[in-house]
């Protein structure tokens, strides 16, 4: 039985989001995209891992930067 992973899946559609947005635009705290996708903060913190070098600056009490 494989495992799927959701973070990759995450991390694609954070990357959408965050590509249409202008620069140092506050994305939602990882609670809130937690509860978005459903998932635990350690899987959003492992999208936002995916996705560090395009989202250049985090912040998880204040949302992440574009």
């Amino acid at each position: 039985m494989a495992v799927s992973f959701q973070y990759p899946r995450i991390a694609d559609a954070l990357r959408l989001q965050v590509e249409g947005l202008p620069p140092n635009t506050l994305l939602p705290t990882e609670h809130q995209l937690a509860r978005q996708f459903g998932v635990s903060r350690l899987t959003i913190r492992q999208a936002l891992q995916l996705l560090q070098g395009r989202a250049s600056s985090r912040d998880s009490a204040a949302g992440a930067r574009s």
